[in-house]
């Protein structure tokens, strides 16, 4: 039964992530201690503590939860769970290749500060917003797609499940968006994000991002990374700095990305830091999969019981 971890994006994190974490493991304490110091700002405390609205910001969100999917990753790999594939939804794809190994923990996290940062200033400088649209059929949201196009740059950003895709653009495109799933009375939700991320709006975003990845030295990953982009398993570090360096602009095909897991015989899948976004998404794609969340202590051990106990015969 194949094993894969999968790491959660921006919107899972929440004050109090990590707590219990750092805590319990003096790993994962270490790993905060080490991203207070590169950061220059206690991360641990603003976890714990918040406020909210700052956690949720683009810029420390997504350091935040690089760190806490990381450190989980680390107590679980310790515990001797390997995965056989590895992936992450946007942000967190910078958190799988840390776990693979393709770069290291600091400089992973020097990158994601730096590309919370450029995605903060783009949002600033374009604004746009992204929706949630639930029940619709993919023909249906492309034709609508389009259709907004006339009024601003917009795409299908995330594919996150058959019955749930996320539209990122200009505002007034959204807007038609939003008014023609309406009208064909399916659910239309506007997320609470600061900007159009995975849309054109990032353009600018992702040419900061190329020359920080320029400057990254990159390494063949120990586990194969399934990328959002294609969702094609990426072997070779030529294939993730490519996807990498697209990946601001392009869409998160999280559907495909499960499938493909699912038809390469994995049938666990644990998902690595704070929340239950992607394993919900996840029970949506195929119910056959067994999910495992490990957003605290408790699910952690649980995790670690069932999955050892499988691997064991003993459960």
């Amino acid at each position: 039964m194949a094993l894969a971890m999968v790491f959660p994006g921006q919107g899972s994190q929440a004050v109090g992530m990590g707590v219990e974490l750092a805590a319990r493991w003096p790993t994962a304490a270490r790993r905060y201690e080490e991203a207070s110091a590169i950061l220059g700002y206690d991360l641990q405390e603003l976890c714990a503590q918040g406020p909210k609205e700052r956690l949720s910001e683009t810029d420390v969100a997504q350091p935040a939860l690089y760190v806490a999917g990381f450190a989980t990753w680390e107590v679980l790999s310790a515990e001797g769970l390997e995965p056989s594939f590895v992936a992450g939804h946007s942000l967190g794809e910078y958190t799988a290749c840390a776990a693979a190994q393709v770069f290291s923990f600091a400089d992973g996290l020097r990158a994601v500060r730096a590309r919370g940062e450029v995605s903060a200033e783009a949002a600033k400088r374009h604004p746009g917003g992204m929706l949630a649209v639930i029940g619709a059929g993919a023909r249906d949201v492309d034709a609508w797609v389009a259709e907004g196009a006339a009024h601003g740059p917009v795409l299908v950003a995330n594919r996150n499940a058959p019955d749930q895709v996320v539209v990122s653009g200009a505002l007034p495109a959204l807007d038609t968006v939003e008014r023609l799933g309406k009208a064909a009375r399916v659910r239309v939700v506007r997320l609470k994000v600061s900007g159009a991320f995975h849309s054109p709006l990032m353009q600018e975003a992702a040419e900061a991002m190329r020359q920080v990845l320029a400057g990254l030295n990159l390494a063949d990953p120990k586990y194969p990374v399934v990328g959002n982009g294609m969702a094609l398993p990426l072997t070779s570090a030529r294939q993730i700095r490519e996807e990498l360096e697209a990946q601001l602009t392009s869409s998160v095909q999280w559907d495909a990305c499960v499938r493909l897991l699912c038809r390469s015989g994995v049938t666990r899948i644990v998902e690595c830091g704070p929340g239950r976004v992607l394993s919900g998404l996840i029970r949506k794609i195929d119910r056959a999969v067994q999910t495992f969340s490990t957003g605290s202590a408790k699910e952690i051990d649980e995790t670690l019981a069932e999955i050892k106990g499988v691997a064991s015969g003993t459960a």
